[in-house]
């Protein structure tokens, strides 16, 4: 079965939680990865993963 876009999109967010969770530079910052930072930065990494401008 070919993986589909929201696959994708929980892959994404699992490596970035796992980042997070074992980042020692994210656990110095004042303020936490907040729920609507994530979203944008899994949005960034799918554009450009499709390559879209």
């Amino acid at each position: 079965m070919k993986p589909t876009f929201n696959d994708y999109v929980d892959l994404i967010y699992n490596r970035f939680e796992a980042f997070v969770q074992s980042s020692d530079e994210v656990a110095k910052l004042v303020k936490p990865y907040t729920y609507q930072t994530q979203s944008m930065i899994v949005f960034f990494m799918w554009m450009q993963f499709k390559k879209i401008p």
